[in-house]
Order: C-alpha cells, then structure tokens, then sequence
C-alpha cells in the first residue's frame, strides 16, 4: 500500500511541474478505497 501511495504523490508532483493534472488522475486511489456515505446531521427544531 505504502508503494501505491509514493506513486500517487510522485504523479500529483509531476502533475504540478508539468501543468498535466491527467497525469495525478491516472495515479488516483480511489480504487482502492470504498466510499464512504455521509451521515446527515439534523438541525435541531427551532421553536418560534
């Protein structure tokens, strides 16, 4: 795991040098992580 996120932060630096922001999107890891939903947080009743 440590491998695939020195890969990522290699192509976002070289994304960012070169102006080529494909190059970070190809080394994205959001393959390897499930995404999370968000649990909503209710106002609490306002009284007036």
């Amino acid at each position: 795991m440590s491998l695939a996120r020195t890969a990522r932060e290699a192509a976002d630096v070289a994304a960012r040098e070169l102006g080529e922001p494909a190059i970070a999107t190809a080394f994205e890891l959001s393959g390897l992580y499930k995404r999370r939903a968000k649990k909503k947080v209710e106002a609490p009743a306002q009284d007036g």
